[in-house]
């Protein structure tokens, strides 16, 4: 009998694995791909953890990080206007 994981990343990995396999084999096109990878990359998400520089003026409000995590995400940021009255 194999002894119960105690870390909760032990219990995450297998999943988390499963998931990435999923994502990656729904993935056809190059672009969604190079994408997959890049967020996989190890230190990827040390920009969230940077220091903020609110004195010096550059800080992002939260529309800022909205658009720059949806265009790193590949996501339509913003759609034509449609008028319905006319």
């Amino acid at each position: 009998m194999e002894p119960i994981p105690v870390q909760q990343r032990l219990w995450d990995r297998p999943l988390i694995d499963c998931y990435k396999v999923r994502e990656w084999n729904g993935c056809g096109d190059t672009i969604g791909q190079a994408r997959l990878k890049t967020f996989m990359a190890s230190h990827a998400e040390d920009w969230l953890m940077t220091v903020l520089l609110i004195p010096c003026g550059l800080n992002l409000d939260n529309e800022a990080v909205r658009f720059a995590a949806g265009l790193c995400l590949g996501l339509t940021l913003c759609a034509p206007y449609i008028d319905a009255s006319e």
